[in-house]
């Protein structure tokens, strides 16, 4: 474990109604250190005794704000800043900087704070990619509500843009709910996915939806003759 007193897992651990502990810590200390980090060391330990020891909110509040003047991206001290406006019932205040947690743990990684920013923002919890295809799929071919089912494969492609069966489905649901031009983008973007892992059958059903015809291939009993056999007019032809 870290000795930096600016890591929120150095805080006495105390019973806090409504505070989730992450992975047995808090969460990471921060993306980034402010210019005087010995102070704003000294200031979240005041801020961290003042929250968890002496249950002080408002003096927590102030100590951890005190920090993020001097490193306004101090990922720790913004969080224990939301945190200690909840327990001072500073409702409005903690919203806005629980948005800023939010993003902070977007741009780390950290989808445990993710997870406890979003549920403290009154948010639906993140679905995994694989819990948000099954529904897509249930959407699209159960229930046949191609809308539905386009929004929860955009949904995956918004975490993982190169999903194939996600750009694939959503082709397919944008179709389904008549959105003729949008599907077309998709379907394009499905055809340079299928032709970069020679995927010749799911190409094929792009360029039909797209109506470009397949290329010419020659005929089998050609693509099979070796080069030496083939006649002079074969090699001068191709």
């Amino acid at each position: 474990m870290s000795s930096d007193p600016q890591h929120p897992s150095q805080r006495p651990v105390a019973p806090l109604a409504g505070l989730l502990l992450l992975g047995g810590t808090l969460l990471l200390a921060g993306c980034s250190r402010g210019p005087d980090p010995a102070s704003e060391a000294a200031m979240m330990r005041a801020g961290l005794e003042a929250l968890y020891t002496r249950h002080d909110a408002p003096a927590a509040a102030a100590q951890f704000q005190g920090v993020l003047a001097r490193d306004p991206a101090h990922y720790g001290a913004t969080y224990q800043l939301a945190v200690a406006l909840d327990q001072a019932g500073e409702t409005a205040d903690s919203q806005r900087v629980w948005q800023q947690v939010l993003s902070l743990a977007d741009h780390c990684d950290d989808t445990a704070a993710v997870t406890q920013a979003r549920t403290r923002l009154g948010l639906p919890p993140l679905r995994s990619d694989e819990e948000l295809m099954r529904a897509g799929l249930h959407a699209l071919y159960t229930r046949h509500d191609g809308a539905a089912a386009a929004g929860l494969f955009a949904q995956v492609l918004a975490h993982t843009p190169t999903h194939y069966g996600a750009t694939y489905q959503l082709a397919v649901a944008l179709d389904a709910a008549g959105q003729r031009q949008a599907a077309g983008a998709v379907w394009r973007k499905v055809l340079a996915m299928a032709d970069a892992i020679n995927d010749q059958p799911t190409a094929g059903t792009a360029r039909a939806r797209l109506g470009i015809p397949n290329p010419r291939r020659p005929p089998a009993s050609w693509r099979h003759r070796s080069p030496a056999r083939r006649t002079s007019r074969e090699t001068a032809a191709g």
